[in-house]
């Protein structure tokens, strides 16, 4: 909201929010005006002493004092201190504008009147008095009751009481409709804790009910999920409830009904995905059935179709981007699988950029991935988006930075841009970010003159910008010199016989990375560290950074040879939370955090040793049961995220802090301890403890194409799926449509359920007829290429080398 001026408003309360009067007061009101701007700034971020502190420069006699005053009993209101506040407020000017300001905060305050108040006070008592007790009322119902085993003697209803309500509903139903809606209700409330299916089906025969449920079908699906052998009734209901009579149901507005189909699709992929976490065979890496893949199949469909149904829902959008990036960065996934993720992952964020244009993250992935893909239409709008955000994630700031450095690499391509390349270097060097190292801009400089055939000049660059990055770090800096020249010969399209030489030294160190020492493993982390959290990765990186990101990380298992290392002078945190951006501190169901880092970080520096173990938790792909130490980490790193200097990482540390409150809990206790005890069979150890056993351990060493035209078993299926040839017994049957859905059983959870606008009017009589079903507009979607679609992979999930 912005405060528009008023007719004959004086210019000095009118600068207080509007720049151009701002600019035209003389020299010493506009300081006072931006005193009184930056007072307001504090008070609404809690900091009193800063807002006086900025209000005892302005002296009695100026226009301004009005507004001291005002702002001096702002504090009080805020604090609860009505009289101080009425005090201060008494003593406004009733024609200035912080006098009719103080009046609707005073009125605000005041009991509900008997006519309808003013707009603004309105506004101020929704965020003041009604959203709060809202939200208390809906904590409070939100409780789960312990019903006891036995039916309490003031819930039974028995056949002669349900005959006698339901005639007195129907008698009365037309004098007294929210009387006998609300019986009604309470009548189907209590057969619902009762085991008698008879009475209950006779109830909502009877009984109309809620305007979202007038056929009782989805509070019938909860009542029989409630009994043994039912899933297939039950899906039945939800099937229709969501399929015929939700679409139709013209007592709700389109907007609510979305949001009641999204929270059912979004709850039944959550349920499937608690499934997949408590299973004890899939949480060693074992499928012994075959089913996990068709239910990871369900997830991306429902996943999608609670995005689509409710674009406003940022939860679902959430988990469906997470969801999916697993399989876009899964190591053990196949090529071509992995791109087709890629792209499924674009078209999410997409949907969830239409459905929440002012979500950041789903930004933020789109510029990076249209500019690697050099689709610079597409990124456009997202990043003169972001340039115009004051959004307090410091990778929107920096969105023009990377927009000229990635334009810069473009122009790289061809021989005849590259004039132009220089330049646009010149505008990213001026728009550097300040939490991002330089050092690695040299060495674009270096590359940009090779590119150019320069070779004297790329020869006097390396040495200069070596020369800046050594700081006495002497051979030490060696591998990082190399992968940082390296990583920028790519980036800047240097021809594949100049980068040869430069990717010798690389290659010879990763070969032998147990010899390299700690300093040089820390240093070249350092830069890998920059790299990941800008997305600036260099195809090169691929190759050679798992290799050396194992060396270090086995280095600061124990505790000891930990302490060493973060001792070093070379700057070691950064290399740790390189290895955490790798999620090499977490598998797909457990936590795989090293216990030297856990002793020796938390004496050394506690606060970023508990981000980066709450971090590791949040990286678990399937996380469904919350561990135990989780609530304290959120907790340690709330408390220092404030403290920290560094503006990415206090906005990493906030980041944390709010994915870490809303990560879902679980009761696993007994599948956790069978996944252990099947995991000490297996894999020879406790999968929670430390162990050095090679991940290849389910490796296959079968060439994965290779198979027998009339073999059945899994290796031979998917070899045949995965090169699109058909069972020899099957070919005349087609494929099968990947987007079928046969979902399982779920649990609603009101807790998660989406909010929206408001609803249409509710016709709360039974007697009168809701309108005819009419048939809504089309939403606008997103463009799926229909070339990719045609050419989308077999089941997709079932994709792992390694199962």
């Amino acid at each position: 909201m912005k405060p528009l001026i008023g007719a004959g408003e004086p210019a000095e309360d009118a600068a207080v929010f509007d720049n151009a009067a701002l600019r035209s007061l003389p020299g010493d009101l506009a300081g006072e005006a931006a005193a009184v701007r930056e007072s307001l700034s504090a008070v609404e971020t809690g900091d009193d002493k800063r807002a006086t502190d900025l209000l005892s420069t302005i002296p009695r006699k100026s226009p301004y004092s009005q507004w001291r005053m005002f702002i001096r009993g702002l504090i009080d209101w805020y604090r609860g201190d009505a009289a101080k506040a009425d005090e201060a407020f008494s003593r406004l000017d009733q024609d200035r504008r912080p006098a009719r300001i103080a009046a609707t905060l005073a009125e605000a305050k005041q009991g509900p009147a008997a006519k309808a108040p003013n707009p603004g006070t309105a506004f101020v008592r929704s965020v003041l008095i009604e959203r709060p007790a809202l939200k208390e009322a809906r904590d409070i119902l939100l409780k789960k009751e312990i019903i006891p085993a036995e039916i309490r003697s003031d819930v039974l209803i028995g056949p002669e009481r349900l005959d006698a309500l339901i005639g007195f509903c129907k008698t009365h139903r037309q004098f007294e409709p929210r009387l006998v809606a609300a019986l009604g209700d309470e009548v189907i409330s209590r057969l619902f804790q009762m085991t008698f299916v008879d009475l209950y089906e006779r109830g909502i025969k009877e009984i109309p009910g809620p305007p979202h449920d007038p056929k009782h079908t989805l509070r019938s699906y909860f009542y029989y999920e409630q009994f043994q052998d039912s899933d297939a009734n039950s899906d039945r209901l939800l099937e229709r409830y969501l399929a015929d009579e939700l679409p139709k149901n013209q007592q709700l507005s389109p907007v609510i009904r979305g949001a009641i189909a999204a929270q059912f699709h979004f709850s039944r992929a959550m349920e499937g995905i608690a499934t997949l976490s408590q299973s004890p065979f899939a949480q060693i890496g074992v499928d012994p059935f075959g089913d996990y893949t068709d239910l990871e199949e369900q997830i991306t469909c429902w996943l999608e179709a609670a995005t689509q149904s409710f674009p406003k829902f940022e939860r679902a959008h959430q988990e469906r981007a997470k969801w999916i990036r697993q399989f876009s960065e899964d190591p053990e996934m196949d090529k071509d699988y992995r791109a087709y993720w890629a792209v499924t992952l674009a078209e999410a964020m997409e949907e969830w950029s239409e459905g929440l244009p002012d979500s950041i993250e789903p930004r933020l992935w789109l510029v990076d991935y249209y500019l690697e893909n050099e689709d610079l239409d597409l990124a456009q709008p997202h990043v003169d988006w972001l340039g115009k955000s004051r959004h307090a994630d410091p990778r929107v700031r920096a969105t023009r930075w990377k927009w000229c450095l990635l334009e810069a690499m473009r122009l790289c391509r061809r021989k005849a841009w590259l004039g132009q390349v220089a330049e646009q270097l010149d505008q990213a060097e001026a728009c550097w970010p300040s939490w991002l190292s330089r050092t690695w801009f040299g060495y674009l400089r270096a590359a940009l003159a090779l590119r150019q055939g320069d070779t004297e000049q790329y020869q006097q660059r390396r040495a200069d910008a070596r020369a800046a990055f050594d700081a006495g770090a002497g051979p030490d800096a060696d591998l990082a010199d190399a992968v940082m020249i390296l990583g920028a010969a790519q980036r800047m399209r240097v021809p594949s016989a100049d980068l040869k030489p430069l990717r010798g030294p690389v290659d010879a160190a990763a070969k032998n990375a147990s010899a390299l020492s700690s300093t040089t493993l820390l240093l070249a982390g350092s830069f890998f560290y920059d790299l990941h959290r800008t997305g600036l990765l260099y195809p090169a990186y691929r190759m050679h950074g798992g290799k050396f990101a194992d060396e270090l990380l086995s280095r600061i298992q124990s505790t000891a040879a930990c302490k060493k290392v973060l001792e070093l002078d070379a700057p070691g945190w950064p290399a740790i939370c390189w290895l955490s951006a790798r999620t090499m501190f977490s598998e797909t169901y457990q936590l795989k955090f090293p216990a030297g880092l856990q002793k020796a970080g938390s004496k050394l520096d506690p606060d970023l040793t508990a981000a980066l173990e709450l971090q590791a938790i949040l990286h678990i792909p399937r996380l469904y049961r919350k561990p135990r130490q989780l609530p304290a980490l959120v907790q340690r790193v709330r408390a220092a995220a404030d403290a920290q200097t560094d503006p990415f990482q206090r906005h990493w540390f906030n980041t944390l802090v709010r994915d870490g409150e809303t990560t879902n809990t679980g009761d696993t206790a007994r599948e956790d301890s069978f996944r252990k005890m099947f995991g000490r069979v297996v894999g020879g150890g406790d999968p929670d403890g430390e162990s050095d056993e090679d991940d290849s351990f389910y490796a296959d060493d079968v060439d994965e194409d290779t198979f027998d035209p009339h073999c059945d078993c899994d290796h031979c299926t998917r070899a045949r799926e995965r090169l699109g040839i058909p069972h020899p017994s099957r070919e005349d049957d087609g494929n099968k449509d990947v987007d079928e859905r046969t979902p399982p059983t779920m649990r609603f959870d009101s807790a998660d359920a989406p909010f929206g606008q408001s609803p249409a009017p509710v016709n709360l009589d039974p007697n009168v007829e809701p309108p005819p079903p009419s048939t809504p507009a089309p939403r606008a979607k997103f463009e799926v290429d229909p070339e990719r679609r045609r050419n989308r992979p077999k089941n997709p999930t079932k994709k792992r080398k390694s199962r």
